[in-house]
């Protein structure tokens, strides 16, 4: 079973598991009003960005972008079917 020193780890932890259990509650940290009103204030400052930094990372309606360019062998492609196209 458990040695001497082992009931004496077990007993002191419990005794000190005990104690931090039943500390009092005043001794623990409860945000003020003040610190509340601060997270609401950051919050509506993280929406007004979150708002500005999505209309600017959208693009604009037909506005061109090199991913929407052809390449240049699809180009090619376009206008022989294009000349084709007026000979008929």
């Amino acid at each position: 079973m458990m040695g001497k020193l082992g009931m004496l780890v077990f007993s002191v932890t419990m005794v000190v598991a005990l104690i931090v259990m039943t500390l009092p509650r005043e001794g623990m940290a409860n945000p003020s009003l003040e610190e509340g009103l601060d997270v609401a204030e950051a919050i509506r400052f993280l929406e007004k960005l979150d708002k500005y930094y999505s209309q600017i990372a959208r693009p604009r309606y037909g506005r061109s972008t090199d991913s929407h360019r052809k390449s240049f062998p699809m180009a090619m492609r376009s206008r022989k079917f294009a000349n084709e196209a007026d000979r008929r």
